[in-house]
């Protein structure tokens, strides 16, 4: 069982507006952003290491590695 207290006007509105005041929507929001923002870090991780592998500064990887790295990230 999970109560839910929100004690930010800007986030009670937007759990009364934006989502009804459905407790599962709003946490299936939440879930699916947490999702999305790990998503966005493993892509970035990757740009920043294809980045360094094309300047030198770091050995090259094969790319079944780096789409390997990727998926782990987002499973996590």
């Amino acid at each position: 069982m999970l109560t839910l207290h929100i004690d930010r006007p800007g986030i009670e509105e937007i759990f009364l507006e934006g989502f009804n005041a459905n407790k599962e929507k709003f946490l299936d929001f939440i879930q699916n952003s947490y999702r999305t923002m790990k998503l966005e870090e493993g892509f970035e991780r990757s740009i920043r290491q294809a980045k360094l592998q094309e300047n030198g500064e770091l050995t090259e990887s094969s790319l079944d590695d780096l789409i390997d790295e990727l998926q782990n990230s987002t499973d996590a």
